[in-house]
């Protein structure tokens, strides 16, 4: 029978994982024989996943698309994307089967519903043997609806469109929003008016999607020329 042995262990970090334990055992047999015994036990983000990263874009009064991308997968089972009001509870909005294959994978789902008020989204991928990874957290803030007055004209705009926020003050996001959710455009400004040009955009309709510090509006425009 080997006796008691000798038990040696090594931590090793690097960027795609918070830590591996080496373990390495060396028993002594009643024949005196060395006998070695060396395994890998993983801890924290497993390495069967690579970069797991999420971002969002909003789309409009309460609600927001998030995506997240990972690199190089094996052995997982699920994307499980969550929301939170607090960053301390966190309800489950979508489970979505890992797709195990070398990335980049992009994953993506739609909140139609979000509160008002501040939303945190993240991403908690589990795998087999249980291990669990999180992404990092964004968030996005709503208002409530009708809370944010802003006039835009003229609407149909031909090459330019006239934003005025009602004399709310602060820094606005605008994002113009085409109609397969595709974001065209991002200004930015402090001012209470401000034009934007639209000569660059084909006619169709659009979405303006404002951000502002009481949270976010949309209003819908057309280019018409």
């Amino acid at each position: 029978m080997p006796g008691e042995g000798l038990r040696r262990t090594y931590n090793v970090s690097g960027p795609q994982f918070d830590r591996i334990d080496f373990v390495e055992t060396t028993a002594i047999s009643a024949d005196d024989e060395l006998l070695g015994d060396f395994r890998i036990a993983t801890a924290g983000c497993p390495l069967a996943l690579g970069t797991l990263n999420c971002d969002l874009v909003v789309l409009g009064q309460q609600k927001a698309k998030i995506h997240w991308t990972t690199l190089d997968e094996s052995d997982l089972v699920s994307h499980s994307l969550m929301r939170s009001n607090d960053g301390q509870i966190w309800e489950p909005l979508s489970v979505q089967p890992a797709t195990n294959a070398i990335g980049p994978n992009h994953y993506s789902y739609t909140d139609a519903s979000a509160h008002s008020g501040v939303n945190y989204y993240r991403v908690l991928t589990r795998g087999l043997d249980g291990f669990e990874a999180y992404s990092n957290i964004v968030e996005a803030q709503f208002g409530v609806a009708g809370e944010i007055k802003i006039v835009i004209f003229p609407n149909p705009a031909n090459d330019r469109l006239w934003v005025n926020f009602a004399g709310l003050e602060g820094k606005k996001e605008l994002s113009v929003v085409n109609q397969l959710g595709q974001v065209v455009a991002v200004h930015a400004t402090d001012a209470l008016e401000m034009s934007l040009p639209t000569d660059d955009l084909a006619e169709a309709i659009y979405f303006l999607v404002v951000t502002t510090p009481l949270g976010v509006t949309t209003q819908k425009f057309e280019v018409k020329r």
